[in-house]
């Protein structure tokens, strides 16, 4: 397997295991707790990473099929490959700590249906379809093949960039519900 396919993977399992220590620390009260109108809750920043991972795999699944389909872009001789600036700007401002917080696209906004008894099979199932797509991309050129965002379509990079940019969001509402559980407002409800 390419080796940054399989760094990729590695920090999707690391997320569902920080994800499986988070809901060992919370009650299904503290699920939907928020400090403020307007915070999310650790519910919706669960429901938010599984509307946003499933968008995401969903669109690698069609970026792969298409490279496969036009039978380009296969990877030659290194697994390591090049991104540009803002592939890189963009991977690098989704890791926590935040550096830039911005409104999460309309499409991405969780509906607030997530209940506490189903976040973690539906978390775990969004995570092995990501899983899946990341693996499907074994064998390309993850700096030729372009992938547009799900939601906004202007938005196109090379899908390595994308993975990067997965995982690394991942992280950052993971690193977020966690503050939620360190507020000493959290502890009291």
């Amino acid at each position: 397997m390419n080796n940054e396919i399989g760094g990729r993977l590695a920090e999707l399992e690391h997320a569902s295991t920080d994800f499986r220590a988070l809901m060992r620390d919370i009650t299904p009260e503290r699920f939907t707790w928020s400090p403020a109108p307007g915070v999310w809750s650790i519910g919706l920043c669960i429901e938010h990473l599984i509307v946003v991972g499933d968008l995401f795999a969903q669109s690698i699944d069609r970026s792969v099929r298409h490279a496969r389909k036009r039978q380009k872009f296969f990877a030659s001789g290194s697994n390591h490959y090049q991104y540009g600036f803002l592939g890189r700007w963009f991977i690098r401002v989704m890791e926590p700590p935040v550096k830039l917080k911005a409104r999460a696209p309309r499409k991405y906004v969780p509906p607030s249906r997530l209940t506490f008894a189903e976040a973690e099979s539906r978390f775990l199932s969004m995570q092995d379809h990501l899983r899946r797509a990341f693996a499907s991309a074994d064998g390309l050129n993850l700096a030729k093949v372009r992938m547009r965002s799900p939601a906004t379509p202007l938005i196109r990079l090379q899908l390595g960039v994308w993975l990067g940019v997965i995982a690394a969001h991942e992280r950052r509402h993971i690193c977020q519900a966690r503050r939620l559980v360190q507020m000493e407002a959290f502890s009291k409800k």
